[in-house]
């Protein structure tokens, strides 16, 4: 193992799911190598832009014996800022200036500065670039072999013959305010709120002043009064007079969808009395009539006479000519002078003392924008910050990836795990680096978008294996300059619209992912404008801690590992909210339409709110559809798709919120996509519908949804293209391809392509879509093969009747290296339901349903030929019964295909019908197979369901009343629990949820079930409910196990326990141990309950105690299995 190793590369094929501690050499990281691959460095911070010591002294204190060979390295973090994205791809080494007892160097803040004419003109006369995302720069200083910081250049310029000497210069200040947030969108609307009680005055320093002045300020503002409002601006008595009007604003607040408007350099120009040395401004909100008067940022500019100073000091000089003198009154002897117009390229300057007490100058270059930076070294000179070791850092193995995953710290083991899945299944190469890491060299250790963008160009430019996706592992926020948040969690980089325009309307405003797999060299400040592809499938995991983050890694694995996980591909549920004269329920069919030519015998499951009665009409909420949509999402669907109002927290008007989303049972891990408002940010770290919907274990793999106002229209569109692409080959080869395509070929507009840009993948890009390869037939049943003449095949119902096909090549040829299992599915004759008209401006519509299943099970399929008697149920109405056939094979090949011609007919007489008198067999335990009745356990434990039936079949018959099996806790019914029991092998169904926050004390589970034949069971188990109390701890040896771990149990119970359970499952919530003989400390050998060795992955574990007359339970406690190799 490297001690020095930052990043992990999986590059060799693995057969467990996590490979760690690969060898990685030092090389380019680039084309040639990285300054940060060998050596020893420290991480410093500069907060302002000025001269900065560093003592030997200190140096020594940090390890550096010999300041001869010190490395200074970096640039501003404003170079990554978009306005200027001037940053190299690796850390230059800096010019220094030394003396006996210190070196000196000249770095950056977060703000740049340049004086590009005489201020006074038509045109505003100074570039001010920032950087929004990260406060101050950074800066490397270390030592390496063959390499170190070059003595600053001297100019010794002698001033030209006839030039006139400059005597005065300009001084520049400028702030940017940050203290409160103005509106929910974006980055420019941090500022200082103004009202009639809070004026804001702000005082300056004028020493020298010649008489002129000029204040430059910006501001965001709205209000809705029919007379136009004025800005207070009014100045303290050393103004003699100012030239420039305040603004006059007319009410903004009739612009469609205006959040405020952003008011850029108002100017106004000011004339100092005599010898004044300091004068004030004061802002105000006179009237107190604007909803929003906020200060963004001001700079002033005054011409002053030119002295020499011990601090130090920045002269801007406009249009300076090569060899022009420039005179200071005043010597200082040892003053320093550089021209600091390049900042990474600093020039030292020959510095002349005359005897009539004036020091001299000469520049070096022309320069239309020359800035001069003096100080005397003995003064007080600032030290940058010490901010740690920076640890060697090597990209090289990065090369060639097919995919990049960039995370936090909390998200970086998590991911290690994922790229190792991604290897063992699909052979990828894939590369996780901490985007720390990444900051360090590509934008000098500051967070900006624009540096991870850059790396991603490099990745991406590799020709002989360019990266294909990005993953973004961690949790988003807007704020990650820290104004506001000082929680010190580290959030994931993003990138919001910096444009003005678009920051200010909350239909055009965005925060995109998209923009990181977008290759362009620049980015102007409107991407939307640019409608540039996207070349790299970009998604995003939301996890800012840990176990989240292992959650879904467990999730993926499962995908991975089970593709019948994914649901089954012509399987889907469409919903369609309510308003706007049915458009949404219209734009919702439509996708089922789409569906439907994509797909053989699709299966729909319509969840309208328009279909069922609202529970609460004030809210539109309807419990109907939540428990329509619990039985669904606890099915088999390989999409959920949802079109209508929204917001952050719920879809459909609540009848689906962020706490029943927490609550679902899934019974797959279907692709989400929610063709709606706001359901979806990534810059907020409050949770949202879409967060929560992707961190959910199980839940969906992949969230597609708005992180802002979007339009219908648009929506449609984008919706529409990437169902179009979710069922073809078109789509790509993985789940984030199909969004990024659908994004890419859905930008004829500036506007459609800034719509496109509020939505978001959620999950990992790179996860195969499992489209079928195959198809699956029905050739014959009860041994008479169907043709194609045969318009219906009629089987009469509890009649064992015995269905036989093949699975078939894209030729037609039968595929008999295909055996696995096959999910059969037959539904209920269609029916014609109306649509409620919950909205008066909403039209009555009549859809065809056919989404009643009456039968469901599984049957092996061996060298592409299948064959099983099937007991079918009595149905209420005859007609036509749809059959959909989905297959996996041992080797994950996807088979799909329907059959169209089935009717189920009234049961034949007794001597045809199925004799099976034994009812099912019912095993049911909670945590681990063999849990005693009346056991001890925690208020949210696992209820584990298996049913198997030898006979006629298990009912799961959702479309008759009595006919599917019925969990119930003390009494009340669970539908939860009963939606997940689903066939997974001949004659058996499992199911298994969690059971929350239950109440202390004694409770029962009952289950009754039946089988198509009609024989009736059930099965009741008791236990008790201990509640979770912090005063019984279980601490592990450590979070990261080899071989074994130890556990210490300690309480504050005031009796000896009776007894203390140990109980440690997955992350997926399966018990893999439960013990009662377990004498703490207690190590485990990380064998499971059957015997076998667990895999490498994440657990948690927790003790019940029962020490009569007192009960409780530990916390959770969270350890990961990495196993030596």
């Amino acid at each position: 193992m490297h001690t020095n190793l930052r990043h992990h590369i999986a590059l060799a094929a693995m057969t467990t799911l996590l490979l760690l501690l690969p060898s990685i050499s030092a090389a380019a990281a680039t084309t040639t190598s990285s300054l940060l691959s060998a050596g020893r460095w420290v991480k410093v911070h500069t907060d302002t832009t000025s001269v900065y010591r560093l003592p030997h002294s200190l140096l020594r204190e940090w390890g550096f014996d010999n300041p001869d060979n010190i490395v200074i390295a970096g640039y501003g973090s404003v170079e990554r800022a978009h306005s200027l994205d001037t940053a190299p791809d690796d850390l230059p080494v800096l010019p220094v200036y030394r003396d006996d007892d210190a070196i000196y160097f000249y770095a950056e803040g977060d703000t740049r500065l340049t004086l590009n004419t005489t201020p006074g003109g038509r045109y505003t006369p100074f570039d001010a670039h920032y950087n929004y995302y990260s406060k101050g720069s950074y800066y490397f200083i270390g030592q390496r072999a063959g390499f170190s910081s070059p003595d600053m250049e001297t100019s010794d310029i002698t001033p030209a013959d006839n030039s006139t000497a400059v005597t005065t210069h300009y001084a520049l200040s400028h702030h940017v305010y940050r203290e409160n947030h103005s509106s929910p969108h974006g980055l420019l609307s941090y500022s200082h709120n103004i009202g009639s009680a809070s004026p804001r005055t702000i005082g300056f320093d004028i020493p020298g002043q010649c008489g002129q002045g000029f204040l430059y300020y910006s501001y965001i503002w709205w209000h809705d009064n029919a007379t136009p409002q004025s800005v207070g601006v009014n100045f303290s008595d050393a103004v003699s007079s100012t030239s420039g009007t305040p603004d006059r604003l007319t009410r903004n607040s009739t612009i469609l969808h205006r959040l405020y408007t952003h008011k850029e350099q108002s100017r106004v120009n000011l004339s100092f009395t005599g010898e004044a040395d300091r004068f004030s401004v004061t802002f105000s909100n006179p009237s107190d009539l604007f909803g929003v008067f906020a200060l963004s940022n001001h700079t002033f500019i005054y011409e002053r006479a030119s002295h020499t100073s011990a601090e130090p000091y920045t002269l801007y000089i406009p249009n300076a000519s090569a060899g022009q003198p420039i005179t200071l009154q005043g010597i200082l002897p040892g003053l320093v002078a550089w021209d600091v117009t390049q900042p990474r390229s600093p020039r030292n300057l020959k510095v002349n003392s005359s005897q009539n007490g004036v020091t001299t100058l000469c520049t070096a270059t022309s320069s239309p924008s020359l800035s001069i930076h003096t100080f005397l070294p003995s003064a007080h000179i600032p030290v940058p910050e010490y901010c740690g070791m920076a640890a060697t850092q090597d990209f090289t193995p990065a090369y060639g990836a097919d995919m990049l995953i960039v995370t936090t710290e909390a998200t970086y083991d998590a991911a290690l795990r994922l790229a190792a899945a991604h290897e063992q299944w699909q052979g990828m190469k894939v590369s996780v680096i901490r985007q720390s890491e990444i900051f360090n060299q590509y934008s000098s250790g500051a967070l900006h978008p624009n540096g991870l963008r850059h790396f991603v160009r490099r990745l991406a430019a590799d020709t002989g294996r360019p990266l294909r996706y990005l993953l973004l592992f961690g949790q988003g926020s807007r704020d990650t300059r820290a104004d506001f948040d000082i929680s010190g969690t580290e959030y994931m980089v993003t990138y919001g619209t910096e444009s003005t325009s678009e920051q200010c309307d909350e239909t055009k405003f965005y925060c995109s992912d998209l923009y990181f797999g977008t290759l362009a060299d620049h980015i102007a400040p409107s991407l939307a404008s640019m409608r540039e592809n996207a070349s790299i499938s970009v998604g995003r995991v939301p996890s800012a801690d840990r176990v989240s983050a292992e959650a879904y890694v467990d999730k993926c694995i499962t995908y991975l590992s089970s593709p019948v996980k994914a649901g089954h591909y012509n399987h889907a549920i469409i919903s369609g909210g309510i308003g706007d004269a049915s458009q949404h329920l219209m734009a919702s069919e439509n996708i089922g339409s789409l569906i439907s030519s994509h797909t053989a015998s699709p299966t729909l499951n319509r969840a309208h709110l328009s279909l069922f009665t609202l529970s609460n009409p004030q809210l539109n909420e309807s419990k109907q559809l939540h428990t329509y949509l619990t039985s669904r999402l606890g099915g088999d669907s390989r999409l959920f798709s949802y079109t209508g109002h929204s917001s952050r927290d719920h879809i459909s008007h609540y009848s689906h919120t962020m706490n029943r989303e927490k609550a679902m049972a899934y019974g797959s891990l279907p692709v989400v996509y929610m063709s709606s408002c706001s359901t979806t940010p990534i810059d907020i770290t409050d949770n949202s519908l879409g967060s929560t919907m992707i961190l959910h274990n199980p839940g969906p793999i992949a969230v597609i949804g708005a992180g802002d106002e979007v339009y219908l229209n648009y929506n449609i569109t984008l919706n529409n293209r990437f169902i179009d692409l979710f069922y073809t080959s078109e789509g790509g080869e993985c789940l984030g391809d199909v969004f990024r395509l659908a994004v890419n070929s859905t930008k004829s507009s500036v506007s459609q392509f800034t719509n496109n840009l509020c939505y978001n993948f959620l999950g990992d890009p790179a996860l195969p879509r499992y489209l079928p390869e195959a198809t699956v037939n029905v050739n014959s049943i009860d041994g008479t093969p169907l043709t194609s003449e045969d318009e219906k095949i009629s089987v009469a119902a509890l009649s064992k009747t015995r269905f036989s096909g093949n699975v078939t090549r894209p030729d037609g040829s039968v595929d008999t290296s295909f055996s696995g299992k096959l999910y059969i599915d037959i539904y209920a004759t269609p029916y014609i339901r109306s649509t409620l008209k919950h909205d008066n401006k909403d039209l009555s519509k009549e859809l065809t349903v056919d989404d009643d299943l009456i039968y469901t099970s599984v049957v092996n399929v061996t060298d592409g030929m299948w064959s099983s008697y099937l007991t079918l149920p009595a149905v209420s109405a005859t007609g036509t019964n749809r059959m959909t056939l989905n297959a996996i094979s041992d080797s994950h090949v996807i088979a799909s295909g329907g059959f169209d011609r089935l009717s189920v007919t009234d049961p034949a007489d007794n001597a045809g019908r199925d004799t099976d008198v034994t009812p099912p067999a019912i095993n049911m335990w909670l945590d681990s197979p063999g849990t005693a009745d009346g056991a001890v356990v925690s208020s949210s434990p696992i209820l584990y369901i298996e049913i198997s039936d030898s006979g006629s079949g298990i009912s799961l018959n959702n479309s008759s009343v009595g006919m599917m099996p019925v969990v119930a806790l003390d009494g009340s019914s669970l539908p939860t629990a009963a939606g997940i029991i689903h066939p997974e092998e001949e004659g058996v169904a499992r199911g298994a949820c969690q059971l929350d926050n239950l109440n202390d004390g004694p409770h029962t589970i009952t289950l009754r079930t039946r089988d198509i034949a009609g024989n009736s069971t059930s099965e009741t188990i008791c236990f008790t409910v201990v509640t979770v109390d912090r005063t019984a701890t279980l601490t592990p040896s450590s979070s990261l196990v080899r071989d074994d771990v130890t556990f210490t149990l300690s309480h504050s119970l005031p009796v000896t326990p009776r007894s203390e359970r140990l109980v440690i499952r997955d992350m997926e919530g399966n018990t893999v141990l439960s013990t009662d003989s377990a004498p703490f400390p207690f190590t485990w050998d990380l064998t499971a309950s059957d015997g076998l060795a667990v895999p490498d992955g994440t657990y948690r574990a927790s003790v019940i105690i029962d020490a009569h007359p007192f009960y409780t339970a530990t916390p959770e406690t969270v350890f990961t299995i990495v196993k030596k190799q």
